[in-house]
């Protein structure tokens, strides 16, 4: 049902309505995910892309993938309190992942707690060497 996701906009939302509204087992969930978002990165209306992506995570509150695109929408409108509040409830569930952990230092960072965000690009770094979000971080 994923490639309903294709073809014109009517169409893309009421298949995603019903990927969405369809029970899953836990192994779906990230498939779901998924889904959501390859449709949100072929709109244009921000509300609906917020309004889906926060009805989603509120079914769904441990979905990382939601979490962390929800979170940069939040960034990209400078509404970094409500980032950091979104990623802080990641963390709680999964404190060592270096995805939340580098998006905290981000959102802490554009708070202007340097010092903060410093110390989760770090832990984020200690945890994957390899992660660009917490380079970056570090850079500014």
């Amino acid at each position: 049902q994923v490639d309903g996701l294709k073809g014109d906009h009517k169409k893309q939302l009421k298949t995603l309505t019903e990927i969405l509204t369809l029970p899953h087992t836990k192994s779906e969930e990230a498939v779901v995910d998924r889904a959501l978002l390859d449709w949100t990165s072929l709109q244009k209306d921000k509300l609906e892309i917020l309004r889906r992506l926060e009805h989603r995570l509120k079914e769904h509150s441990g979905s990382k993938l939601v979490r962390l695109a929800l979170s940069q929408i939040y960034l990209d409108d400078k509404l970094d309190d409500q980032a950091a509040e979104l990623i802080s409830r990641g963390l709680d569930m999964e404190p060592d992942d270096p995805a939340l952990l580098a998006r905290m230092g981000t959102a802490l960072k554009a708070q202007g707690l340097n010092d903060l965000a410093n110390s989760y690009f770090e832990r984020a770094l200690r945890e994957n060497p390899r992660s660009q979000e917490a380079r970056r971080g570090l850079a500014r």
